[in-house]
């Protein structure tokens, strides 16, 4: 088997690699005789090939990791894809790399013969994002959202006043009366978060609560 893991989401690259290493070595032992790690970058042919060839020396697996993988040759990949074949299940080859032209023989030439994963960034939710939400009466996601916001180090005088800016500026969209309610919360919510005993998540959350409804 071989997984191939591309993108600029590492920690869910590694992630995943534990995921694959905790299926193929049940036990300690089997990984540390068994599991191996290379780099693409200046990978002799011969180094790659007594890896992808070496039978198991716990177990009834190997795993070989490859870091770089956009970095091995056409022939390497060839070669990688021949041996697994012939290794009859005995072989799980993990391929790494950070970018992958969309043209690349592991994508294309290969395609069939590999498991591809693709790990994009997560992008980070903004207050923008929370706005939207609340205007869209959306509570659970605005919720999600805030709390986002509020793990990721945003400061709740922060987030109210990028709130309290949108929503100024999408008077428009609101009715009157939804416009003053609204001012009316953000109000009470920054008295809480400024001066009472109510500790500023909860203040916010319930400014959110009030905004959705």
């Amino acid at each position: 088997m071989i997984y191939l893991l591309f993108g600029q989401d590492n920690f869910a690259k590694e992630q995943k690699i534990a995921e694959i290493k905790a299926k193929a070595f049940p036990s300690a032992e089997s990984l540390s005789f068994d599991y191996q790690v290379l780099y693409g970058h200046r990978l002799e042919n011969d180094t790659l090939r007594e890896s992808l060839m070496a039978l198991p020396g716990a177990g009834i697996m190997r795993l070989v990791l490859i870091y770089q993988a956009d970095e091995l040759t056409s022939a390497q990949k060839t070669m990688i894809v021949e041996l697994d074949e012939k290794s009859k299940g005995s072989l799980t080859v993990v391929l790494e790399a950070q970018e992958l032209d969309k043209k690349d023989a592991l994508l294309t030439k290969f395609g069939r013969s590999i498991k591809s994963f693709s790990f994009s960034p997560h992008m980070r939710h903004n207050v923008f994002d929370l706005m939207r939400a609340i205007m869209s009466h959306h509570k659970k996601e605005a919720l999600e959202f805030l709390d986002e916001l509020l793990k990721g180090g945003d400061y709740p005088l922060q987030i109210i006043a990028g709130m309290f800016w949108k929503w100024k500026n999408d008077k428009k969209q609101l009715s009157s009366k939804k416009f003053q309610e609204g001012l009316l919360a953000f109000e009470q919510a920054d008295f809480h978060i400024k001066r009472s005993q109510l500790k500023p998540e909860y203040a916010l959350e319930l400014l959110v609560v009030k905004l959705c409804s």
